[in-house]
């Protein structure tokens, strides 16, 4: 669907046929989206690496399982309570 709105906003006119552009265009939208899918599942299974490589444990900056109120109450980074 991106690739289409993409696709519209993007036309002229004066270039040509629509159909071929938006062709184009919708694909190119479609191989990027793949690209950010595996960026994204790469860095799960790298931090599920980490995790059990140190059975469990993810330092707090980047360990979505620990509140804020904890983040904070551990003073991670010599940040000043």
């Amino acid at each position: 669907m991106l690739g289409l709105v993409s696709a519209a906003n993007r036309y002229d006119p004066r270039v040509g046929a629509f159909a071929p552009f938006a062709y184009w265009r919708i694909r190119g939208e479609m191989v990027d989206s793949q690209k950010r899918r595996a960026f994204r599942e790469a860095q799960h299974l790298s931090l599920d690496a980490i995790a059990a490589a140190n059975d469990g444990w993810l330092p707090p900056e980047i360990d979505c399982r620990v509140s804020d109120s904890a983040r904070s109450s551990l003073n991670w980074g010599g940040e000043e309570s």
